[in-house]
């Protein structure tokens, strides 16, 4: 049996037997179990970081969109006031929660 690690992070094991035989491994097929393993966590490490970054992708893609959106329902050219009023719209982050309409 072979621990599927990467980066300290346990991902699955990996479990050999030979039912027929006791002691039918070497040290050279334990080597080999080793290397699949190895290999084996690290792909899954990786597909893991892959899937991270779609979604972190996809996430700003949505956070653009909704700036657009927000941006596009304040209006083109403010009024001019006649009392000493200044408007400024700016988003906490992304995206802000609140609108005004003059």
């Amino acid at each position: 049996m072979r621990s599927l690690e990467s980066q300290g992070q346990s991902h699955g094991v990996i479990y050999v037997d030979n039912r027929l035989q006791a002691g039918i491994f070497t040290h050279a097929d334990l080597d080999l179990l080793n290397a699949i393993a190895s290999n084996a966590a690290i792909a899954i490490e990786n597909a893991r970081l892959y899937q991270v970054a779609v979604e972190k992708g996809r996430m700003e893609r949505e956070l653009q969109m909704a700036r657009r959106v927000q941006t596009s329902l304040l209006p083109a050219k403010i009024p001019a006031l006649q009392v000493g009023v200044r408007r400024h719209w700016k988003p906490a982050r992304e995206v802000g929660g609140d609108f005004y309409d003059s």
